[in-house]
């Protein structure tokens, strides 16, 4: 399967993966079916190290995460302009995840396409936390404390 929304690396270190689970997938959905395949036998270290790298990126800019960008783009705007508007500002120094994490926070108000992409995060960052920049960020201290 060909995607153009991931890169050669990452489609030759996950290729075994790619065989086993997502050969039927659409343009397109190569990310997604890797995601929610990472933890099924077959796929390797190096693909799962590479996948979660990936998954950091995309968790910290919605921008880079094509489905959500797609999903949520006038949940962005309707309910995250201000958040937009005060990184634009340079009143947020560090964005990482503050998109995310306003789309999070209205989850009760976003359109349904916006809440199903949100969902798929919540559950990956169920799975682990560092993929939540916001999260992290704000309990780096603790985390360092109590699991250093």
């Amino acid at each position: 399967a060909e995607d153009p929304g991931i890169d050669a690396y990452l489609q030759k270190t996950c290729s075994n993966a790619i065989k086993l689970y997502c050969s039927e997938s659409e343009e397109g959905e190569l990310m997604s079916c890797l995601e929610a395949n990472l933890h099924k036998s077959g796929v390797s270290s190096a693909c799962k190290s590479t996948l979660k790298a990936r998954m950091r990126k995309e968790h910290s800019n919605y921008k880079l995460n094509n489905e959500l960008r797609q999903a949520c783009k006038e949940d962005v705007k309707s309910y995250c302009g201000s958040v937009l508007q005060d990184i634009k500002d340079g009143k947020i120094q560090d964005a990482r995840g503050v998109v995310i994490s306003c789309l999070k926070d209205n989850i009760d108000l976003i359109s349904v396409e916006c809440e199903q992409q949100i969902t798929v995060i919540l559950e990956q960052e169920v799975e682990d936390y560092e993929l939540d920049p916001v999260l992290t960020k704000r309990c780096e201290n603790d985390i360092e404390r109590i699991c250093g």
